[in-house]
């Protein structure tokens, strides 16, 4: 099947190049706590302080109301998964969006698969994760 003229054809694998460099990363909890603990006092509390420095975090007032935001970071959340919330998604936006075009680069991580009651639901699909991107004041949901 052919493109429509209107639309170029993706490159070839070959032919795309690296992939784009991570322009964002956060410091690992290791660093900050022996650079705190090394430095004077004035700079350890600017480490206390030091995640002001990075404005990207998970927008509390832009989520479902059964999902929890961890207020000291910003850049974690859990949802209520009993009492029949776990049959529902649950969708949050970030603080910061994107325009234009070109590449886009994101990574999220599971680090807890909670124990749910959903009998009648398959194993396999009773704790599913969906990332994507969404335009603001549009449904949450995937």
């Amino acid at each position: 099947m052919q493109a429509p003229p209107y639309r170029a054809a993706p490159p070839a694998a070959e032919e795309r190049g690296p992939p784009p460099p991570i322009v964002y990363d956060l410091p690992s909890k290791s660093s900050s706590t022996s650079s705190s603990s090394s430095s004077s006092s004035s700079s350890s509390s600017s480490s206390s302080s030091s995640f002001s420095l990075f404005p990207v975090r998970l927008d509390a007032a832009d989520a479902h109301l059964d999902l929890e935001v961890d207020a000291s970071t910003g850049l974690s959340a859990s949802c209520m998964h009993t009492n029949g919330c776990q049959y529902t998604w649950k969708g949050i936006r970030s603080t910061y969006g994107v325009r234009g075009s070109g590449q886009v680069y994101f990574e999220t991580k599971v680090v807890h698969a909670p124990t749910v009651v959903m009998p009648e639901t398959p194993v396999h699909t009773r704790n599913v994760c969906r990332v994507g991107v969404s335009l603001p004041l549009t449904s949450l949901f995937l």
